[in-house]
């Protein structure tokens, strides 16, 4: 978030009262889902369906369609995906990424396997084409596959040591394409 927007944010709950409270946060401001995403997707991994579920009605009660919480799980994705691969370093600088998002990224590829993050990927992307393709309720597709990231093993969390050389990420296509 800019400075300029984060001023405008603050005149506009000072205008409303002096004192700034939770509630007129909430009716005053706008929301921006993008940074729950990540904290939807630690929950996930983190085992906690519950919280996660909660997080994705949030972000349906904010009117965001399951469509675009999609797209923004497969971008979290993709930055999690890039952490494996480059490092949250050379994610800020390459990537161009905030220093928040590539150590959120970072956290979340540390504890998976490189076989796992390549299924959750080409999970995410056969549920994008599914969605285009055929006639599916995306906002219950989305919760079962929130609920299948919170039951990942142990097993399948970072214990492998494989190293990635590559990752290719085509947005367009919604593909990846690890080399090992």
């Amino acid at each position: 978030m800019n400075q300029e927007r984060v001023a405008h944010e603050l005149d506009k709950l000072l205008l409303h009262d002096a004192t700034i409270t939770r509630e007129s946060i909430d009716q005053l401001t706008e929301r921006t889902p993008q940074g729950k995403i990540f904290d939807l997707l630690d929950a996930a991994f983190a085992g906690q369906a519950e919280r996660a579920l909660r997080l994705y009605e949030a972000q349906r009660a904010q009117r965001v369609e399951p469509q675009e919480i999609l797209a923004m799980i497969g971008w979290q994705l993709r930055q999690v995906a890039l952490a494996k691969t480059v490092g949250s370093h050379d994610l800020v600088r390459e990537g161009k990424v905030s220093p928040y998002s590539a150590r959120k990224a970072s956290t979340i590829a540390s504890r998976l396997t490189h076989t796992k993050l390549k299924q959750l990927l080409h999970d995410i992307t056969t549920l994008d084409a599914r969605s285009k393709r055929t006639n599916i309720d995306l906002d219950e597709a989305l919760q079962t596959y929130l609920l299948q990231l919170t039951q990942i093993s142990p097993a399948q969390l970072a214990g492998d040591m494989c190293v990635v050389e590559t990752a290719i990420f085509s947005w367009q296509s919604f593909s990846l394409r690890l080399a090992f």
